[in-house]
């Protein structure tokens, strides 16, 4: 069960640096004063739509693991952060995260195969 909204997707996504699709996957990527976030949209029929990021189904490789999954108006999104203790924003260079991004959707689009 998800709480009820709490952004639109516009307010949401303020402070985006970087916004595209890979495999029909949108993302995006948001810049924080302090670290970097990353966020990728999961379609509705995916095995992984509504399945909360800390649940043992939800098995996504990525930088800290996942930290976030939420429905954004009538999108799934999930996200992880470049927030840790030892991460350093200037260690991660945008490159880097869309990287990150387009391997979330690499293991996402194998599951739904």
């Amino acid at each position: 069960m998800f709480p009820e909204e709490k952004f639109s997707l516009k307010e949401f996504k303020q402070n985006v640096v970087f916004e595209d699709s890979h495999r029909g996957y949108a993302f995006f990527i948001k810049d924080f004063p302090s670290h970097y976030c990353a966020y990728v949209r999961i379609p509705e029929g995916h095995p992984y739509h509504k399945i909360h990021y800390k649940d043992e189904k939800m098995n996504i490789s990525v930088h800290g693991k996942l930290s976030f999954s939420e429905m954004l108006e009538d999108e799934y999104w999930i996200g992880w952060d470049y927030g840790h203790a030892g991460d350093e924003k200037r260690n991660f260079e945008l490159i880097d995260i869309i990287k990150d991004c387009c391997s979330v959707i690499m293991q996402l689009f194998l599951v739904q195969k």
